[in-house]
């Protein structure tokens, strides 16, 4: 008995020391493979794609450029339009925030497609309304949150520049500038943190336990405090792995985007003909929306592409996560064949054992019938 226990104590060393971060890293490389090229499949590639094109609220549009007249009519007076831009404010607002709650939505659609290999779309996104629906609060009020500490952190400074500072304020100016730039940096960098571990732990902790977005935040960071260590080591490797995804992804986005803008250019060139045989004036209102309909709509199918693209990306560090915190916590149980470090030896055990009592079986059923 004491040889026994002697036996089991070097193991139990091991065990404490096995980084989950590196584990889940190897885990992730062969579900991505086995989900994406062992088992090819064009239609569930371009379902995915389009879930994870989603996951951002569709669109992120930073177009370069603009199409105001403003230097030509310096004298306009903007009040006339007042209702009609705090109307198109409201609009975007709205927009926005319908694209909001689609991304949070397919978050857990995304989870869904990774753990049962299969993408349901209409019926995944009724299913999954009133997860994302706890998502897209939570991610709101971080937004207002956001938005509170940016004004808080340079009014004191958009105060002093607008006074005019003179000689001593000059200094206090520059000061409150370079102590709300701090202040700033810090507080993005929080703000991610919480992003990453919300999207990659809080998330999944909320489909399988059905807690609520607060209530598995507690959950989440009791288990960060019971093993600091591993949680840190994953948030390293993730920042590294990003950041080459990131410079990969950096590249395809440049090219596709070249691409939009030479099929644009082509476009517009077309259309400037098209205008100018037909009579139309290429100052005519017509013109330009039918050019920004086509841009958008363009956009749009850049974003897709990119998005299909880049899915070996966004399925392995999905999986990446899944699995990591599977190890983390093993009653959060995914995916049924990664199995916990401390339970891997019991089961294969048992499923020798298993194996064993079947054999006897098959022998005792030749006997009977010889």
């Amino acid at each position: 008995m004491e040889q026994g226990f002697r036996e089991e104590k070097p193991d139990s060393i091991t065990m404490e020391t096995e980084w989950h971060a590196v584990e889940a890293l190897n885990k992730a490389l062969g579900k991505t493979h086995e989900l994406l090229l062992k088992k090819f499949n064009l239609s569930f590639w371009l379902k995915l794609a389009l879930i994870t094109f989603l996951l951002s609220g569709g669109l992120n549009l930073n177009l370069p450029g603009s199409f105001s007249d403003s230097d030509k009519n310096p004298d306009i007076d903007f009040s006339r339009y007042l209702p009609l831009i705090v109307m198109a404010i409201a609009v975007l607002l709205i927009i926005g925030m319908v694209f909001a709650f689609i991304g949070a939505v397919a978050q857990f659609m995304f989870i869904d497609a990774l753990v049962d290999s299969g993408v349901e779309l209409i019926k995944g996104f009724k299913k999954n309304m009133a997860l994302g629906f706890n998502l897209f609060l939570f991610n709101l009020g971080l937004g207002i949150l956001a938005f509170i500490v940016v004004l808080i952190t340079f009014i004191p400074a958009m105060l002093l520049l607008f006074k005019g500072a003179q000689g001593a304020s000059i200094i206090v100016l520059i000061l409150a500038i370079i102590a709300a730039v701090i202040v700033f940096i810090c507080f993005v960098i929080v703000l991610n943190l919480v992003g990453v571990l919300n999207n990659d732990f809080a998330i999944v902790i909320l489909r399988q336990e059905k807690r609520g977005m607060l209530n598995a935040w507690r959950r989440l960071i009791s288990l960060i405090k019971r093993d600091v260590k591993q949680v840190i080591v994953y948030l390293v490797l993730k920042i590294a792995l990003a950041i080459m995804a990131g410079v990969i992804g950096f590249v395809v986005f440049i090219v596709l985007f070249i691409a939009y803008l030479i099929a644009m250019f082509v476009l517009g060139l077309f259309l400037g003909i098209i205008a100018y045989a037909t009579g139309f004036s290429l100052e005519s209102l017509a013109i330009w929306a039918i050019i920004l309909v086509i841009a958008v709509i363009g956009f749009i199918l850049m974003s897709y592409v990119y998005a299909v693209i880049l899915l070996p990306f966004y399925v392995f560090f999905r999986y990446y996560s899944l699995h990591f915190l599977q190890r983390m916590e093993p009653a959060i149980r995914l995916m049924e064949d990664e199995k916990p470090a401390d339970e891997s030896k019991g089961e294969e055990t048992e499923e020798a054992t298993e194996k064993s009592k079947g054999r006897k079986r098959k022998n005792e059923k030749k006997l009977k019938v010889y």
